[in-house]
């Protein structure tokens, strides 16, 4: 992977010139190759958090809509409740004539 001029495979001239390369110290244009590199992979990193980020920040809002959604849909089920409780309450203390109205 270190000898490999990026095409995947490693032949002949890549390995020798790669362990000659290996041997002596690094060169100025070897360093400053690696850290523009290295700037170039921060930089994908800050944006990558970046992006996480602002997903974070919209899961957060996604779950506080949600809580909000099942404290209305319950609300809505307690009422619906009472309000079918009320009709049959209603249905009992008054009796319907033979239209189904009230008498």
């Amino acid at each position: 992977e270190i000898l490999d001029d990026g095409d995947g495979e490693l032949d002949v001239d890549e390995f020798v010139n790669g362990i000659r390369r290996l041997r002596g110290e690094a060169r100025a244009k070897d360093v400053l190759r690696l850290q523009k590199e290295l700037r170039l992979l921060e930089r994908s990193v800050d944006s990558i958090e970046e992006s996480m980020d602002a997903s974070r920040d919209r899961m957060k809002l996604v779950e506080q809509h949600l809580h909000r959604a099942r404290s209305e849909i319950a609300a809505v089920q307690r009422t619906v409740g009472r309000a079918k409780e009320a009709v049959k309450l209603a249905a009992k203390t008054q009796p319907c004539n033979d239209e189904g109205l009230q008498r």
